[in-house]
């Protein structure tokens, strides 16, 4: 499965790359990889709050045979402090979080239990050096080990995101510049 999961990861950054970062093409994007990885779900939450008191919700999902959590409203505005204690901290270090359910603190246990998964690799974006949020991929049919080599090919797609994310900011603000450029030039 893992030569398949490269091709997967390698097939799925080239897409973001040629189509960038729009809803369809992420979504088509984290099929690819939920299907090389053979996962029922995969999903992208972005931070929000403050520092001091961060927050995530989920912007995008790919989903196989299991409830979409896209619409869940307890997926919005997570706080991180609250709902998913030491997630943060993990995550803003650039390490990645992944295990089962069962062996993760209640509060997290509950989140993930509530919908039906099994098993959890979460793998931070990050912007240059700032943590934008995440990306997750869920089994919800068997408790499961992710290989190192796993882990690295699905942290590699998160690198890609982020430079899918960077590509889209730049071109929206290059776009309002040239939008403000015309304004101005019309007065």
């Amino acid at each position: 499965m893992t030569m398949d999961l490269g091709g997967h990861v390698a097939e799925a950054s080239r897409l973001l790359l040629k189509r960038g970062f729009d809803s369809a093409t992420v979504t088509e994007a984290l099929g690819m990889l939920g299907r090389g990885a053979a996962v029922d779900r995969v999903y992208i939450f972005e931070n929000g709050g403050t520092p001091d008191a961060p927050t995530c919700s989920q912007r995008y999902e790919w989903s196989d045979q299991v409830e979409p959590q896209i619409d869940n409203p307890a997926l919005q505005d997570l706080p991180y402090l609250e709902m998913a204690p030491g997630w943060s901290d993990v995550l803003s270090a650039n390490e990645v979080i992944c295990g089962l359910p069962a062996t993760m603190a209640p509060e997290v246990r509950a989140l993930l239990e509530a919908q039906g998964i099994q098993s959890i690799l979460v793998c931070p974006i990050f912007l240059d050096e700032r943590w934008w949020g995440f990306v997750g991929f869920d089994d919800c049919h068997a408790p499961r080990s992710w290989s190192e080599t796993e882990i690295d090919l699905l942290r590699r797609f998160s690198r890609a995101l982020a430079g899918a994310v960077k590509h889209a900011d730049m071109k929206s603000r290059l776009a309002l510049a040239r939008d403000q450029l015309r304004s101005l030039a019309k007065t």
